[in-house]
């Protein structure tokens, strides 16, 4: 599926990829491994500010609803819902 307009105060988000291996060298089991809280604003609703365009943040953890994008798994969610632009 392609999106190619959100409405209202929505953004596309393309999560950070999760670790599969510690610091130390150690893999993390695939149940184990948990979905980071991070990522790149890739679409901006119409009534979204414009400050999020193109920028890393970060959001609840509860937040969005996963949806797929150009074949890659995406994060919708309110702009509310971002903590902090990092």
């Amino acid at each position: 599926m392609i999106i190619s307009k959100l409405n209202g105060n929505r953004l596309l988000v393309k999560r950070d990829e999760s670790q599969t291996m510690t610091n130390g060298g150690i893999y993390i089991p695939e149940n184990l491994i948990t979905k980071r809280n991070t990522g790149m604003v890739v679409m901006l609703g119409e009534k979204a500010n414009k400050v999020f365009k193109d920028r890393r943040v970060m959001f609840q953890s509860v937040a969005g609803e996963e949806v797929e994008h150009n074949n890659e798994p995406h994060l919708l969610i309110f702009a509310i819902e971002v903590i902090a632009i990092l």
